[in-house]
């Protein structure tokens, strides 16, 4: 397949390897350099960046090798200025949140973190935390933390209080779902929760928090009433994620079918082979403009789709092998300005 290039320089994208599966963190430990998190088969490492990074942070679990992947989340939830880290066992129904930086050597113990939530699950996990917003949605200019847990029941899609919010700031103790300080209640069977994004919706002035479901996004304003104020419904199986895809400043929609939601109601579907398995990532802002990445299991490739009017261009970025959109991640890896993108144990750096 034709060879990846980077759209700052157009150098060849050469995959680097990693230490293991990885996913790009930001800067949590206070340098102002993005770290990012790695799964070996000895455990879960926070690597300090740059490029080519240096361990700087150890992740204590009771089930180190893992069959899941930790999701991972930043931003300042106490208020004082620093990052935080967020690390949720969906599994488990279990998030943790560790007040940074995180200080070298460090050992973040799941089982006993700072500020801990649980949604215990019964017969079949919530999967409370797959999702997650770090953002101010109620108004007061600091971070809340936002979870989602879009599989409540053994059945799948049941349950009133799939979105859980505790405002910011936040200090020490333990929460569940049930005692969050404030929720967005889902009709039944719609699994709202798997996907946030903070984005403007309606072309109005201000943000929107957009929580996405199995055959619908919502769009609530900002901030946040009581009770959420709900803005737009956009249909779709499974949305995933929103970016600026056609460059127009409002936020486009990408679902699991492959289909677009443009910001101004118009549709396109991505450019892909038809009876394709897709794994279809969340935008990134890489490429120098937000792209949707598509995981193509016919052609074991990794494309960037980019949104130009109706059109949704194809940019093949690299052949890898087979991995989850979840271990598709961007971060400046090696301090140059320039983002970079991690796919699964491979790094690709734009300018190397």
């Amino acid at each position: 397949m034709p060879e990846g290039r980077c759209a700052w320089d157009g150098t060849p994208l050469v995959p680097e390897p990693l230490a293991g599966p990885s996913i790009a963190l930001g800067d949590v430990t206070g340098d102002g350099i993005d770290d990012w998190l790695t799964h070996t088969p000895e455990g879960r490492r926070v690597i300090a960046g740059p490029w080519p990074g240096v361990e700087h942070a150890t992740i204590a679990d009771p089930e180190p090798g893992g069959e899941y992947f930790v999701r991972a989340f930043t931003g300042d939830l106490d208020d004082d200025g620093a990052p935080d880290l967020v690390l949720a066992r969906p599994w488990r129904g279990e998030v943790a949140v560790f007040f940074g930086p995180v200080a070298a050597d460090a050992v973040l113990d799941l089982t006993a973190p700072p500020f801990g939530v649980t949604s215990p699950p019964e017969d079949f996990s919530d999967l409370f935390g797959i999702a997650a917003a770090i953002a101010n949605v109620t108004g007061d200019g600091v971070a809340d933390l936002v979870l989602g847990a879009p599989a409540e029941g053994e059945e799948g899609c049941f349950g009133t209080h799939d979105t859980g919010i505790w405002p910011g700031p936040l200090g020490p103790g333990h929460s569940t779902l049930a005692e969050a300080p404030r929720h967005i209640a889902a009709p039944q069977n719609t699994c709202l929760g798997s996907a946030f994004a903070v984005v403007d919706v309606d072309g109005e002035p201000g943000d929107e928090l957009l929580v996405g479901g199995q055959d619908e996004a919502r769009a609530y304003a900002l901030p946040l009433a009581e009770p959420p104020v709900e803005v737009r419904t956009i249909e779709g199986y499974y949305w995933l994620g929103a970016g600026d895809l056609d460059g127009d400043g409002r936020g486009d929609f990408v679902f699991q079918s492959g289909n677009v939601v443009f910001g101004d109601g118009h549709t396109a579907a991505l450019d892909i082979p038809p009876n394709v398995y897709r794994n279809v990532s969340a935008p990134q802002p890489w490429l120098e403009r937000d792209v949707a990445l598509v995981y193509e299991s016919q052609t074991d490739a990794l494309r960037a789709h980019d949104g130009a009017g109706e059109a949704i261009e194809d940019l093949p970025v690299v052949a890898h092998g087979t991995f989850e959109d979840q271990w598709v991640s961007t971060a400046d890896l090696d301090h140059d300005g320039r983002a970079d993108l991690i796919v699964g144990d491979k790094a690709l750096r734009c300018g190397r």
